[in-house]
């Protein structure tokens, strides 16, 4: 239904499909979102932009992302997108220094979100510096309200530290806030992992802590 109306959809419209493709890791369908739409209108090249460089982040064609977030960051030097595609990049290319001013820069303007801390957060992941990602979610927490995909992720990093109690108990609330939100797939798929690999792992702790009294 969405293809067969793509020549009349606006270049915003066309730009909120590219990023729902790109949060159901379909890169590439979302790259052509994004693509079209700068074709459409020149008032969001930043937005389409930015979202071609964050597909062809996750395409692996870092020479190409980094190109158009250049031309994001042009086009208009407060974007948010724009700012994290570099930052997402530079760490990639191991240039960690760079990479945190773009992520600070990021987090600054967008000071009403937690979108930008969960990138830096998750980036920080990828490296495997996991209580650096914890201290960036923590800091934010104290100045903003959590919302359900930031919860979620400090329960994914909690979990990977091992401290297994809490991950549980902060994915339970996001799925919680994520089906309130209406966003039932989310909420959904932390459900599956709840009552598969979380559940076998509490079972064992469980079980541990009996022999031990």
């Amino acid at each position: 239904i969405i293809q067969k109306k793509e020549s009349k959809l606006s270049a915003r419209s066309l730009i909120l499909i590219g990023k729902i493709y790109l949060t159901l890791e379909q890169p590439a369908k979302a790259f052509s979102f994004f693509e079209k739409a700068l074709f459409t209108s020149v008032s969001t090249d930043d937005l389409a932009y930015s979202g071609m460089s964050l597909s062809s982040i996750k395409l692996g064609n870092l020479n190409e992302a980094q190109i158009y977030a250049k031309k994001a960051i042009k086009e208009n030097p407060d974007t948010i997108e724009g700012k994290i595609a570099m930052g997402l990049i530079l760490s990639d290319y191991g240039r960690i220094k760079q990479s945190h001013k773009y992520f600070m820069k990021a987090i600054i303007v967008s000071s009403n979100s937690l979108y930008a801390v969960r990138q830096y957060a998750s980036s920080q992941m990828r490296l495997g510096k996991h209580k650096k990602a914890k201290d960036i979610i923590n800091k934010a927490l104290l100045e903003k309200k959590g919302d359900a995909p930031t919860i979620d992720l400090l329960g994914k990093l909690l979990w990977i530290q091992g401290n297994i109690k809490e991950a549980v108990k902060l994915r339970t609330d996001a799925s919680l806030m994520f089906r309130k939100s209406g966003n039932l797939k989310r909420a959904e798929q932390i459900m599956t992992w709840l009552n598969t690999s979380a559940s076998s792992r509490l079972e064992k702790i469980v079980e541990n802590e009996s022999k031990l009294k």
